[in-house]
Order: structure tokens, then sequence, then C-alpha cells
């Protein structure tokens, strides 16, 4: 099919989410919903040049509840007990529009990774 397109669209967000709490090989462990490692990994397995992929970005976060307050960084080793608080727009567990990371960003004590 490469050969009569001129380019593969990949969705590289929403890796990882909420529904991994109950599969058993990855399990409820805070990681990223979007992994560069992991999309590469993927894109191997497509054998797809990558010059015709063009990546699809998320503009809205994912979020969890720490079920361990000191351990807090998305590195796949901290467990998560639930969804995130829910946005006053998206009303939503474990989802935060882009406007609502923005002002949680801009309002509270942030750590970045």
């Amino acid at each position: 099919m490469a050969k009569y397109v001129d380019y593969f669209n990949l969705i590289s967000y929403d890796l990882h989410g909420m529904w991994d709490q109950d599969i058993t090989w990855i399990g409820p462990y805070f990681k990223g919903h979007t992994n560069i490692t992991e999309t590469d990994l993927g894109l191997d397995l497509l054998w797809r040049s990558e010059s015709k992929v063009v990546f699809g970005f998320a503009f809205y976060g994912r979020s969890f509840t720490i079920a361990h307050p000191n351990c807090y960084q998305p590195n796949g080793k901290c467990e998560f007990s639930d969804g995130g608080i829910p946005g006053s727009c998206s009303d939503t567990s474990g989802i935060l529009t882009y406007a609502e990371v923005a002002s949680r960003n801009n309002s509270l004590d942030v750590h970045t990774f």
C-alpha cells in the first residue's frame, strides 16, 4: 500500500490509561499516555518508512490518582488507584482538556517530566 499513498497517519497517544489497570502483563502502573519508545517499537512492526509517517498528538491529558503519594514519576513503577479528579469542563475522571491542563499548570505546584 505504501507505494500508493503519500503518507500514513499514526496516532501516537492513548497508549496507556485506566484500561491498563486489569491487564495482568501491564497492570495499574502510571505511565505516560504518549511514549516515544513504544511508538518506535510499533513502527518497526509496521515496516513503514519513517519518511511517510505523520504523527498525531493529543491536545488533552490523562490523569491518575496515585496509590502511593511518594511515588509520582511516570516510570511504570508507580501504581495508580483510579482516574484523576475530573476537570470543570471535561467532567470525566482520568481525562483533562488542554485548557484544564494549562489552568492546573498555572495554579498548582506542578511537577513536569
